[in-house]
């Protein structure tokens, strides 16, 4: 209980440098590969960003958000650009 009251330490790997164009660049390209399979069945639309997450190790609702253009934090965003950076998309 007492390390709930910790001042945060600071990490680097908390900054992600990347700029706001790069997050719209990146949700082009998910919505452009994404979007051939994307059909009226919620449930298969689910099934299709479990996999993609699963497959660039994102969790499938951030990916989701991100495809639908929900309000995320910059943060989330930040960090789910640099993981799509790193797998190469």
């Amino acid at each position: 209980m007492s390390d709930w009251f910790k001042k945060k330490e600071f990490s680097i790997d908390d900054c992600v440098p990347v700029t706001i164009k790069e997050v719209e660049i990146y949700r082009k390209k998910i919505r452009t590969l994404l979007e051939p399979y994307i059909g009226d069945n919620e449930k298969d639309n689910r099934k299709l960003f479990r996999k993609v997450g699963s497959k660039y190790g994102i969790y499938p609702l951030t990916l989701e958000k991100f495809y639908h253009d929900d309000n995320n934090s910059y943060l989330v965003m930040a960090k789910l650009v640099k993981k799509l950076k790193d797998a190469g998309l």
